[in-house]
């Protein structure tokens, strides 16, 4: 038994016994300055429970641009407004490749060739679908076509809120609620959600809060890809759950506007449908820019 358990510490050692040679004997690179990373752990200990604030002190001591190691990832950070435009304008075709999360839920080859968000390559279907999406969702034109909506929602919001007079409201859950339904009607000309949380529990509401929320927790394979099969954490697992939950709730919405005999409005479930896309690639572009919108900040990760 002793020596089995043995063997087992030594199989478990070994992939960290190469991982400090490697960081021992790798060679020095030409990259921005950065606190000093311990061997295997990196900065991950540096970055502690608020890494947004950390990365503000680096920037402090090393400049605006500065890299950090989490595990064995390299992250280079820019924290100024030149960097930053250095990075997401100038050199944007160079460096708009997007690291894929190992809680993704679809092989590489389904992400690259429908999602707009974690595409591995530049193809020209992405460029596409980022053209698509400025055109009909971020353009001037369709900003401003979509006022009304945004206002209709806000007002409801507060005519909720006028209802609740003298009463203790959850500002966070109303806020949630009030943008998942604004999203709804400008994807799908309907309401996800009931502002009233306490009366209305809404299903797709807490699916894509635990959703969102296993996205943005650390995972242990993002820092060392070689534990990505075993799922240490189980937020793969958790997440294909949720995932597939959301798809058939889009599903059925898509299912009801395919069925229509007539539509009433043109939103943006409509475009996509006139143009061709299939349904797995509106499930997949509608959770990446619904999630896009839901995603919280680092503070509230945090609870503040």
């Amino acid at each position: 038994m002793e020596y089995y358990t043995l063997l087992a510490s030594l199989l478990f050692l070994i992939p960290f016994f190469f991982l400090i040679v490697k960081q021992l004997v790798q060679k020095s690179q030409n990259l921005p300055p950065g606190p000093r990373p311990w061997p295997v752990l990196g900065n991950i200990l540096q970055m502690g429970k608020n890494p947004h604030i950390s990365l503000a002190q680096f920037a402090k001591m090393y400049g605006p641009l500065i890299s950090v190691k989490l595990g064995t990832q390299l992250v280079v950070v820019a924290s100024s407004p030149a960097s930053a435009a250095e990075i997401l304008k100038t050199q944007d075709r160079l460096l708009s490749v997007r690291y894929v999360p190992k809680v993704a839920t679809y092989e590489l080859s389904v992400i690259d060739q429908h999602s707009i968000v974690f595409s591995s390559d530049l193809s020209n279907h992405w460029k596409f679908l980022r053209a698509f999406c400025r055109t009909h969702l971020f353009s001037p034109k369709a900003v401003e076509s979509q006022t009304a909506l945004r206002e209709k929602k806000v007002w409801e919001m507060i005519d909720f809120l006028g209802s609740r007079k003298g009463e203790t409201v959850k500002i966070s859950e109303i806020l949630f609620g009030t943008i998942l339904n604004t999203l709804g009607n400008l994807f799908f000309s309907k309401d996800l959600c009931h502002l009233d949380y306490e009366r209305n529990t809404s299903e797709i509401k807490r699916i894509f809060r635990y959703f969102i929320e296993l996205g943005a927790m650390p995972n242990i394979a993002d820092f060392y890809p070689l534990f990505e099969a075993l799922d240490l954490q189980g937020l793969r697992k958790q997440t294909e759950i949720y995932q597939s939950q959301l798809t058939n709730i889009w599903s059925e919405i898509v299912k009801e506007k395919r069925q229509a005999t007539s539509r009433h409005s043109s939103d943006f479930l409509d475009v996509m449908m006139d143009s061709g896309f299939s349904d797995l690639q509106i499930n997949i572009l509608v959770t990446e820019l619904m999630g896009a919108v839901l995603t919280p900040q680092p503070q509230q990760l945090n609870g503040q």
